[in-house]
C-alpha cells in the first residue's frame, strides 16, 4: 500500500471513528432519557395503585390494614423492577462501550508510527572531560563546571513501527549519523572552552604577558600544535562518546515486534549478536516509554540509557 492510500486510509478511519462516538454519544442520551421517563412514568403508576388499593371506593374500615400491607408489597416489587431494569439496561451499555474500546477505538495498543527520542551523553562526556583536565597542573575544575560548559548533549534514535498484527508488527530501528556527529561536535566544542579557559589561567599563574583571552588562546595552541583546539583534543583527549559503530550495534536493526502484558519484545532478522529484546513499555498518548530491559525470566537487565522516551514524530 503506497503512502498516499495508508493516509487517505487512516483519514477514513478517523472519520468513521468520529461517527461512531458520535452514534454513541446520541445511542446513550436517548437511552438515558428513556430510562428517567420510565422512572418517572413507574413513579406516576406507583402512586395511583396504591391511592386506589388503600383507599377503594367503599372499603371496609376493618381492610384498611390488610390494603396497607398489599400496598407496601407492591411498592417494593415495583421498585425492585425499576432497579432490576436499570441495571440490566447499565451493564448493557457499559458491556457495548467495551466492546466498541476493544474493537474499534484506537487505543494504545496500535504503535504505529515513527517515534523519536534522544540518548543524553551529557554526563559522560562530562566526566571524561574532567578527568582529563585534572591533570593540569595548578588549575581545578569541579564536575559542576564542566557540566555548565556541556549542556544537552543528545544523540537521536528512530523507531518505525507499523502493526500488522492485532499484537504486533515489523519495526526499524537507527541512528542518524548526522545526529551523532552534531552531537560530538558540540561536545568537543564545549571541551575546546574549557580547555582553553583553564589554559589561560596556567599561563597567567606562569606570567605569561601577552593576552589570555579565548581567541589569543586559541592562536597559541594552533601555534604549538598545528591544529586547532577541537582538533587537538579529539587527537589526544579520550573519546567523549561511545564510538558511532558501537552504539549502531546496540540500537540499529529491523525484524518482527510483539507486545503482551507491557512487554515489547523486538526480534532482529539482520544477523545482531542479539536477536531478541524484551522491554517495558507504556503507551501514553503521543509518547512511547521503553522503561527497562528484562530477560526471558522477567529479570532486569540495567543500562544507563534507560528509561528511553520516544516521541510520535508521524
Amino acid at each position: 500500500m503506497s503512502k498516499k492510500s495508508r493516509e487517505a486510509a487512516k483519514s477514513a478511519a478517523s472519520t468513521i471513528l468520529r461517527m461512531a462516538r458520535a452514534e454513541l454519544l446520541h445511542l446513550s442520551k436517548a437511552i438515558m432519557e428513556y430510562i428517567l421517563l420510565t422512572i418517572r412514568l413507574e413513579y406516576v403508576t406507583l402512586k395511583v395503585l396504591i391511592h386506589e388499593n388503600l383507599f377503594p371506593a367503599g372499603a371496609l374500615p376493618g381492610e384498611g390494614r390488610r390494603l396497607k400491607r398489599a400496598g407496601r408489597s407492591f411498592m417494593k416489587t415495583t421498585v425492585k423492577r425499576t432497579v432490576l431494569t436499570l441495571l440490566f439496561v447499565t451493564l448493557s451499555i457499559t458491556t457495548a462501550f467495551l466492546i466498541y474500546l476493544h474493537f474499534l477505538a484506537p487505543g494504545d495498543k496500535d504503535l504505529t508510527g515513527e517515534w523519536t527520542a534522544e540518548l543524553v551523553m551529557t554526563d559522560r562526556a562530562a566526566v571524561t572531560a574532567l578527568g582529563w583536565l585534572q591533570e593540569m597542573e595548578a588549575v581545578s575544575i569541579s564536575l559542576e563546571d564542566m557540566e555548565s560548559y556541556m549542556q544537552d548533549l543528545t544523540i537521536q534514535v528512530d523507531l518505525t513501527l507499523e502493526q500488522t498484527g492485532q499484537s504486533g508488527g515489523t519495526f526499524r530501528c537507527h541512528i542518524p549519523p548526522e545526529s551523532y556527529e552534531a552531537c560530538s561536535q558540540a561536545a568537543y566544542e564545549a571541551f575546546a572552552a574549557a580547555f582553553r579557559e583553564l589554559l589561560a589561567q596556567r599561563l597567567r599563574m606562569a606570567g605569561y604577558g601577552d593576552g589570555t583571552d579565548a581567541d589569543a588562546v586559541e592562536a597559541l595552541v594552533e601555534e604549538t600544535f598545528g591544529m586547532s583546539t577541537v582538533s587537538y583534543l579529539r587527537a589526544c583527549a579520550p573519546g567523549l562518546l561511545p564510538d558511532l559503530e558501537e552504539l549502531q550495534a546496540q540500537y540499529d536493526g529491523s525484524g518482527t515486534y510483539g507486545t503482551a502484558e507491557g512487554i515489547l519484545t523486538r526480534q532482529f532478522d539482520d544477523g545482531r549478536p542479539v536477536t531478541a529484546i524484551e522491554e517495558r513499555y507504556i503507551r501514553q498518548g503521543s509518547s512511547l516509554v521503553l522503561s527497562e530491559e528484562t530477560d526471558s525470566a522477567g529479570s532486569v537487565r540495567f543500562s544507563e540509557h534507560y528509561p528511553m522516551v520516544y516521541t510520535l514524530v508521524h
